[in-house]
């Protein structure tokens, strides 16, 4: 594994976070981000929506991503504070990069995760390469995906 530091500074006491910026509060954060001007999605709320959307053959009729409405908060420039993440395996950690970090980063989002543990923490979780080599090493990319914030 590659010993990449993390440096990802706190919630801002204010609730300034300007795009591209990223945040990490463990706990609910102080001052609340829907009045900061952050679009709030809930951790299990996200991962609900996915589960419904997740493509089956025998449901899926078009080229159209299914994921396209979950994806949709992460636009340019937008504030997005995602609340409640819980990462307690490699499928959390999956999720967290490829629903949340990936599109927040790539739409150059501000971006507020707000966690029952730090990133560090976080990470324990995926250190291992993924089952059937779909997404090898999870916890490098998002180790990567941090680090490059």
């Amino acid at each position: 594994m590659v010993d990449t530091p993390l440096i990802v500074p706190d919630w801002p006491p204010d609730g300034r976070l300007a795009p591209p910026g990223l945040a990490w509060c463990v706990g609910p954060p102080t001052p609340c981000p829907r009045r900061a001007g952050f679009t709030v999605l809930p951790w299990a709320g996200l991962r609900e929506r996915a589960r419904r959307a997740a493509p089956s053959e025998s449901r899926r009729s078009s080229l159209r991503s299914p994921w396209a409405p979950l994806l949709g908060p992460f636009r340019p420039g937008a504030r997005i504070a995602v609340v409640g993440v819980a990462v307690g395996g490699l499928d959390d950690l999956r999720f967290l990069h490829d629903f949340v970090l990936a599109p927040a980063r790539h739409g150059r989002c501000a971006l507020l995760v707000a966690a029952d543990a730090g990133p560090a923490a976080a990470l324990t979780a995926g250190t291992a390469p993924d089952p059937g080599w779909r997404h090898p090493w999870t916890a490098e990319r998002v180790r990567a995906l941090l680090a490059g914030w």
